[in-house]
């Protein structure tokens, strides 16, 4: 009977838990890092629209001042195409007569239509016709936008 007295005795050892808290902290450290990394991702995409922004504003108003400038030529002093390759030169562009200028801050391209539609010549009685519609084409670093006036 004295052996069914016996009691087993279990002894615990306290683990050795150094090393959970280094695996912790990694982790911890690896969730901070991706947060990190997508900010930075968004921070810096929103700054290429910021400046991609800039830019079509300046070439937008490269393209509002190239109109204005026409619109001026052609109104007060009654030009034609003709007129403007005298005066600032025209060269044929994919079959369109196209003055090529430089605003303060960018450069226009200048496209016109007469009553007939496209004017495609620089010189010469196709180029002699009222101009009824000016497209201006504004450029500024790899930006375009265009204005265009009906008269």
């Amino acid at each position: 009977m004295e052996e069914e007295n016996k009691k087993i005795k279990i002894f615990f050892r306290q683990a050795n838990r150094q090393g959970s808290i280094l695996a912790f902290s990694l982790i911890i450290m690896f969730v901070l890092m991706i947060i990190a990394a997508g900010v930075a991702t968004v921070s810096v995409k929103e700054r290429k629209m910021s400046s991609d922004t800039g830019k079509s504003i300046i070439a937008y108003q490269a393209a509002d001042s190239g109109a204005e400038i026409a619109l001026e030529k052609i109104i007060g002093l009654s030009w034609t195409v003709n007129d403007f390759d005298a005066n600032m030169g025209c060269s044929v562009i994919g079959g369109e007569a196209t003055v090529i200028a430089s605003a303060p801050s960018g450069e226009y391209n200048l496209t016109f239509e007469d009553a007939g539609g496209l004017v495609s010549v620089c010189s010469g009685a196709g180029a002699m016709n009222p101009i009824t519609k000016i497209k201006s084409l504004g450029k500024y670093s790899g930006i375009n936008r265009a204005v265009e006036v009906d008269l």
